[in-house]
């Protein structure tokens, strides 16, 4: 899978600098397999939370205003995990850290999600 990074601009002098363009160059990255991520959130809680947040940052403003589904647009959180997966990405977007409970409880729920988390981490 390639995605598609910006170079970032280099330490030059401005006239030179006005010479360079800031072009797309593609990075190979690794493609990530539903089992390989299904392996991360069970073994590893840091991923477990950051594909909390992931799959958090694909609800409508709306829905996480309301913690809920609104819209049936294929991303996000279904319409019964959005209330509590929406509270523990609102906990963890405030610097916390899942408790062991929060954890254990959030971690089945989330392997359901492991298609969309696929798709994001490789980029389509």
């Amino acid at each position: 899978m390639i995605c598609f990074l910006k170079r970032p601009k280099p330490k030059m002098p401005a006239t030179a600098l006005l010479k360079f363009e800031q072009e797309e160059v593609p990075v190979v990255q690794k493609k990530w397999t539903k089992a390989e991520i299904n392996e991360k959130i069970i073994s590893d809680q840091r991923w477990l939370e950051r594909a909390i947040l992931a799959v958090y940052n694909f609800q409508t403003r709306e829905e996480k205003d309301r913690e809920a589904t609104v819209e049936d647009n294929g991303v996000g959180f279904n319409a019964f995990d959005a209330p509590y997966l929406s509270s523990l990405a609102e906990w963890l977007t405030d610097g916390r850290r899942l408790t062991d409970k929060q954890a254990a409880v959030a971690r089945p729920i989330m392997l359901k999600y492991t298609w969309q988390l696929a798709k994001i981490a490789n980029c389509s």
